[in-house]
């Protein structure tokens, strides 16, 4: 008696096509072809009839039952007491391409397919539009598959649980739109609903969307609920399937994209598409949802029992919520997306996944995870980096509190940068702090301040590096020949430093250098006097992918004196300006970039004596000091750090010896010489202070080294020299594996 009523009033409409009947042509058995041009007509196939529309025909409803419709490029348009465009029933097939069909009286379907017991009807659509009020209608063992197919509900009058304008509706049966398919409602892109039939079984519907989109233009896009039987008989539990796959999307008037209600359970799988709006399940209801493959999901969930964030899928939160039971594997919840923090807050959590939070300690608040139950299995937290420095060193933030279970957490990239130094994640019982690292004080710091140190630090041994180049060719003038001339030194140079903070890292110098220089007469030795210019590039590995650049462009002038007793005397001077470039990478894999100019000017005085001995043999020991000005500049990284430089001098102390022969050849008496030079050198600036937001630090790269060069010169014709050497030198803070230096000499 319940199953009676239930059909009587809830599946009433359905009964309609019944009444068409008694006026629609009969095709019993028989196959019938419509052409265009014939009249017409509503049809009635049942007992194995054969029903076909080609191209350019037109037909009013049609209706089959255990037969085959096929439609080919026709019109189909129901009139008079007609509530469906086609009506399969009871294992009919039918074929629908590059068709139109529109049903339009109140509470009419488009294309509806319906069985009962073990009975199957199918049909096929592609190419093809329906629009109805309920454009496309499934119940009990009813399939429909949808190709290209335009599915408009068209708000018609009509004022059942089922009318308004409804692109889909599933009392049973299954639905699979693909190829760019479209339901489009003007109340609901789709409706679900359970049927039951006679047979007592429970069936639930199927929602399939892939590539293909649901459009709810007032309503939500889609909606799960029960029937509404008899008072006292209460709802019928509905449990409804929705997959929506491959680049689909939804689409909501309300902003709800996925609605259960009227105490229904709804199972909605996101599979590689990108979503945004609500997932809404009201109190009776049981909302399930699961994000896999790189499927994306930004809205509010409302209500949802149980979450699953798999492979790669992502849900973007807009705010603070509460889900039920939450299990991950390889996915990701961004609980602050949108930007300001969040609280998230499950009953459970299981399996293994990320958590992206943003923090902000200067503020002291940041999102936060909060299981009020049993979690479980091994997570990451993705917090943002910064260069903003905390309200206070010593701060703490909580970021994750557990009710009970044997969770673990870790931090991608193992710390977190905020500001100078680095915070790591601590457990303190159920919950999960960020908290400086112990060693913040010394090697705690992050890559930010590093890379700002670096930089800080590189201009000293950029500068030395350089002054290498003029350092050969005043050599050059003590092997016979006073003549000045045109020349050009290339060379390279790495350095390994330390500096402030147990910072240590390597420098690589390329670079280039022109001078032309004059000789002066003079009656107790001889003078040469000269100019240069020059530009070297210094990349700085700093640490695990931060990097910096320093591009230098300088000119100088030198002159040097050479004495008819052996004695001489070196001197220069050397403007520079540099161009300083940061690029940080943070330890969530973040990037971050500064740049700054500054300027400086240095100068270096040797004094020497040539001691000639027989078949060439020479010592020349020597005395050198230097001085550099670098002055301090302030700037900002892009991630918020502050840094702010006094000034970066030196004041080089250097003493040694140079060993070596010349070799005189040819007729034209051309001269070859081979040396090593000995030296010991003492730095003794030590106090070059950088303020990294409100840290203050010191570049010391004070103390002593000793160096090794060696080299020579060659005549290649009367008036063009070859030259090349090779340094090295280690000590304090500083160590200088490898030097080369190459150059060229035309002599006036």
């Amino acid at each position: 008696m319940r199953n009676t009523r239930f059909y009587i009033r809830i599946l009433g409409p359905l009964l309609l096509p019944l009444v068409a009947s008694l006026q629609a042509a009969p095709l019993v058995g028989t196959t019938h072809t419509v052409e265009p041009g014939d009249t017409a007509e509503s049809w009635d196939l049942s007992a194995g009839a054969s029903l076909t529309l080609n191209p350019g025909a037109e037909s009013n409803g049609i209706r089959s039952t255990n037969s085959t419709v096929t439609l080919d490029g026709a019109n189909v348009n129901t009139t008079g007491t007609e509530s469906s465009g086609v009506n399969a029933t009871t294992n009919t097939t039918a074929t629908i391409k590059n068709s139109t069909i529109t049903a339009s009286q109140a509470g009419s379907i488009g294309v509806n397919a319906t069985a009962n017991g073990t009975d199957q009807t199918h049909v096929s659509i592609s190419d093809s539009s329906v629009t109805a009020e309920r454009a496309i209608n499934t119940t009990t063992n009813g399939t429909i598959e949808l190709s290209n197919v335009q599915a408009t509900g068209k708000a018609q009058g009509g004022t059942g649980q089922y009318d308004g304008g409804i692109g889909a509706t599933l009392t049973g049966g299954e639905v699979i739109a693909s190829q760019g398919s479209s339901l489009t409602g003007d109340k609901n892109g789709a409706l679900l609903k359970t049927d039951i039939p006679s047979s007592g079984r429970e069936v639930s519907p199927t929602l399939t969307l892939d590539n293909s989109s649901a459009t709810g233009l007032t309503g939500s896009a889609i909606v799960i609920d029960t029937f509404e039987l008899a008072p006292g008989e209460g709802p019928i539990t509905s449990e409804a399937n929705v997959f929506i796959n491959n680049g689909s999307t939804l689409s909501a008037g309300n902003g709800v994209l996925m609605e259960v209600t009227d105490g229904a359970i709804g199972n909605f799988t996101v599979d590689n598409s990108a979503l945004t709006g609500d997932m809404l399940v009201s109190a009776d209801s049981t909302g399930r949802l699961t994000l896999q493959n790189s499927a994306s999901l930004t809205g509010q969930l409302t209500g949802v029992d149980s979450l699953s964030v798999n492979s790669n899928a992502t849900w973007f939160m807009v705010d603070s919520a509460s889900v039920g039971s939450v299990s991950m594997s390889g996915g990701t919840i961004a609980v602050s997306s949108g930007g300001g923090f969040n609280t998230l807050t499950m009953d459970s959590l299981s399996g293994s996944g990320t958590f992206a939070l943003n923090t902000d300690l200067a503020m002291e608040q940041g999102d936060l995870i909060s299981v009020t139950g049993e979690a479980s299995g091994n997570h990451q937290l993705a917090i943002k980096n910064t260069g903003a420095e905390p309200a206070s060193e010593d701060g703490s933030l909580q970021v994750i509190h557990t009710g009970s279970g044997d969770a673990s957490f870790s931090v991608i990239g193992g710390v977190v940068d905020l500001g100078t130094y680095q915070y790591e994640l601590q457990q303190q019982g159920n919950d999960w702090y960020l908290t400086q690292q112990a060693n913040g004080g010394g090697g705690g710091i992050t890559p930010s301040t590093s890379a700002v140190l670096g930089l800080f630090n590189a201009a000293p041994s950029v500068w030395y590096g350089e002054l290498s180049s003029l350092r050969t060719r005043l050599g050059e003038l003590r092997t016979g020949s006073s003549e000045g001339g045109l020349w050009m030194r290339s060379y390279g140079n790495r350095y390994k430093l330390s500096a402030a903070a147990n910072l240590a890292y390597q420098q690589d110098q390329q670079g280039i250098s022109f001078g032309a220089d004059l000789p002066l007469e003079s009656s107790t030795g001889n003078w040469l006097v000269g100019a240069m210019v020059g530009y070297s590039k210094s990349d700085l590995d700093i640490h695990e992918g931060t990097s910096g650049e320093v591009d230098s462009y300088y000119v100088g002038l030198y002159n040097t004196y050479m004495a008819d007793n052996g004695w001489y005397f070196d001197g220069s001077v050397k403007f520079n300006r540099f161009k300083n470039d940061a690029d940080v990478r943070m330890s969530d894999g973040t990037k971050a970039k500064g740049d700054y100019n500054n300027n400086g000017v240095g100068g270096s005085f040797e004094f020497g004596r040539t001691f000639n001995y027989t078949s060439g043999w020479f010592v020349e020991p020597f005395a050198q000091y230097s001085m550099l000005w670098v002055d301090g500049d302030d700037y900002s990284l892009d991630n918020g750090m502050r840094a702010d430089s006094n000034h970066a001098n030196s004041r080089l102390l250097k003493a040694g010896s140079t060993f070596g022969k010349n070799f005189h050849t040819g007729a034209s008496n051309y001269t070859t010489q081979l040396y090593v030079r000995l030296a010991a050198a003492h730095e003794f600036v030590q106090n070059n202070d950088v303020q990294v937001n409100d840290d203050t630090f010191t570049n010391d790269m004070s103390g002593s080294r000793f160096e090794v060069t060696t080299g020579g010169s060659i005549s290649l014709s009367e008036r063009l020299q070859a030259h090349a050497n090779f340094d090295y030198s280690n000590g304090e803070n500083i160590e200088q594996p490898f030097g080369v230096n190459l150059g060229l000499r035309y002599l006036w």
